[in-house]
């Protein structure tokens, strides 16, 4: 029974799909708001002291097809909590929280 359905299946003439989802994001992405000498660039027509936030990562919104950057703002916005099971990114979303915000001054 089931050879027969997998011959019918093969046989028939099927029409792709549209997938309600984009391509998955790069194994690594790099930040657009820091140029070749690693200084922080911000956000496009803004300067850091207009804006006071930090790219934190991006967000995949299928239902819109895009994916935008993530931005947070501890000024406008207020704290922010990240709450995760092990192994889901919590250190690595922290080391470019601080990465982000150690881009926006630079000592020296």
């Amino acid at each position: 029974m089931v050879e027969y359905i997998r011959k019918l299946c093969e046989s028939e003439v099927s029409v792709k799909v549209k997938k309600p989802w984009l391509l998955p994001l790069q194994e690594m992405l790099v930040s657009p708001y820091v140029d070749e000498n690693g200084e922080m660039t911000w956000l496009p027509g803004k300067r850091s002291q207009e804006l006071p936030a930090v790219c934190i990562g991006k967000i995949d919104i299928p239902e819109q097809q895009k994916q935008e950057d993530f931005t947070h703002s501890f000024v406008r916005d207020g704290n922010l909590l990240f709450v995760a099971s092990p192994g889901f990114g919590k250190t690595v979303f922290l080391t470019t929280l601080l990465v982000s915000l150690a881009l926006l001054k630079r000592c020296g």
